[in-house]
Order: C-alpha cells, then sequence, then structure tokens
C-alpha cells in the first residue's frame, strides 16, 4: 500500500512536468481521485460523464458572469451591476454544485461523494504547489 502512495505522487509529478496540455492534467486528475477514493469501473463509467458536464457548464456560468470591464475604470453604477452579477453567479453554481452531488449519490454513497470531493481538492493543491515550484525552480535558473 505505501509504495501506491509514494508512487502516484511520482508519477504525477513526472506526468505534470511533460504535460503541456490541459488534457494530460485532466488525465493525471482522473487517475489521482479514481485511486483516492477507490472507485470502481462501474462507479467511474458513471461519475466521469456526469463530472466533465458539470465542468463544462461550471466553466460556462463563470465566463458568463465574468466583468467584461476594466475593474478599476468602473463607475460605481457598473460596478453595482457587478456585484449584484456575481450573486447571481453564486447562486448558480450553487444550484448546479447541489445538482451534481444530487446526481453523484444515486450511484454513490454520500461518504464516498465527500472522499470525492476531498480528493478533488488535494489534487488542486498538490497541482497548485506543483506548478508553482516550478516557477520558481525557472527564477532560480535564470539568476
Amino acid at each position: 500500500m505505501k509504495k501506491g502512495i509514494i508512487l502516484i505522487p511520482l508519477l504525477f509529478v513526472s506526468f505534470l512536468v511533460k504535460s503541456q496540455n490541459g488534457d494530460r492534467i485532466q488525465a493525471m486528475k482522473v487517475a489521482y481521485i479514481t485511486n483516492r477514493v477507490g472507485l470502481s469501473t462501474e462507479e467511474s463509467q458513471k461519475l466521469w460523464p456526469l463530472y466533465n458536464e458539470f465542468e463544462k457548464e461550471e466553466k460556462a456560468i463563470r465566463k458568463q458572469y465574468q466583468p467584461n470591464t476594466n475593474l478599476a475604470a468602473m463607475t460605481d453604477e457598473e460596478a453595482e451591476k457587478a456585484v449584484d452579477s456575481y450573486f447571481v453567479m453564486e447562486e448558480k453554481l450553487l444550484a448546479l454544485k447541489k445538482k451534481f452531488y444530487q446526481d453523484l449519490r444515486g450511484f454513490m454513497p454520500a461518504r464516498r461523494v465527500l472522499l470525492f470531493r476531498k480528493a478533488e481538492k488535494q489534487f488542486n493543491v498538490e497541482l497548485l504547489k506543483t506548478l508553482q515550484e516550478r516557477r520558481q525552480e525557472r527564477r532560480n535558473n535564470r539568476n
């Protein structure tokens, strides 16, 4: 078991270093979460299409409500509209998340749904950490 725990981060880092493309990062995310949650083949076949659709809808919502102007150059009226729009966006995102997690609970127990969410967050933290380390290494190599 320990070999698996050690191997996953090593694979993650080595794969990420080679990755210049979001598809590879997405593939690593799928592998990481699948392993951490211990998804069965059947669960994976149900979960990942739902998750991909969730991410697509989430991105579309965020894009729809993104302010089109420079925040510093906004008038107070534009800023008020942007704040109101932000809360509308957050409400839509919350509704989307509720639906997604409800869909997951249709074939996964609630405990595993929570494990899924935790693994997703852990992946994002590790990804960010790795990217920051790579950025720092590049800065150090320039000097």
